[in-house]
């Protein structure tokens, strides 16, 4: 049996700097800030992965401003620059090695914990289940204490689509056990929620928009 460490792993390697990274960057104290100030919330969603992403952004960041609130987007165009397309990144090759990615992970991660709120987008992506990315932005939310507010697009005849039905058919017979099991005989927790339980149970709210999402947090923060 062999094992990997860090040193012999890129990959390994590569997110164990981007942690160290974080946890060897002193985070802003958050103090009591003037009136002229407004809250940030951290914003962890697909909009930047669909081809109109600019407007997209443009469009969340005048709900923000609407509300008061300055929108704070992740640092992956540190590594990922705009624009850079698929052939142009073949070339370039994985940025494991590049210290400049885990820098920009780890301002991302800082930038969560000096942040009010999180608005996270939870819709089902490429597969049953959101965003991994997004789901580790919401853990590193939840380790600073900071509130999540969350938004998803699948709903259907007015109600949400919960993680049991977007996963298997739920028509599908129960198993002599008395529970429900995948293809593979492993049991099917379905707690009714849009996502795991150890995600979605540190949700404030759910709405059916980011614009719902924003207004959550905006409440939230107004009645502290």
């Amino acid at each position: 049996m062999t094992t990997t460490n860090a040193k012999s792993d890129p990959t390994l390697a590569f997110v164990a700097g981007a942690l160290a990274d974080t946890i060897g960057g002193r985070r802003t104290e958050q103090t009591k800030s003037p009136a002229s100030s407004r809250p940030k919330i951290y914003l962890a969603d697909n909009s930047r992965l669909r081809p109109d992403a600019h407007r997209q952004r443009a469009a969340i960041e005048q709900i923000c401003d609407r509300h008061g609130l300055v929108a704070e987007w992740p640092s992956e165009h540190l590594f990922f620059p705009t624009g850079l397309t698929v052939s142009a990144r073949l070339k370039v090759g994985p940025p494991i090695d590049d210290p400049a990615a885990r820098r920009g992970l780890a301002k991302s991660w800082r930038l969560i914990g000096n942040c009010q709120a999180l608005v996270a987008e939870v819709s089902a992506f490429r597969g049953a289940h959101m965003s991994p990315l997004i789901a580790f932005e919401i853990g590193v939310a939840v380790v600073h204490a900071v509130p999540v507010f969350a938004w998803t697009k699948d709903v259907a005849d007015a109600r949400f689509i919960d993680l049991f039905e977007r996963f298997m058919c739920i028509n599908d017979d129960v198993s002599p056990d008395g529970n429900w099991r995948d293809d593979d005989g492993d049991l099917v927790e379905n707690f009714g929620l849009v996502e795991f339980a150890a995600i979605a149970g540190n949700f404030v709210s759910l709405s059916r928009s980011i614009e719902d999402a924003i207004a959550a947090a905006t409440r939230r923060l107004k009645a502290r």
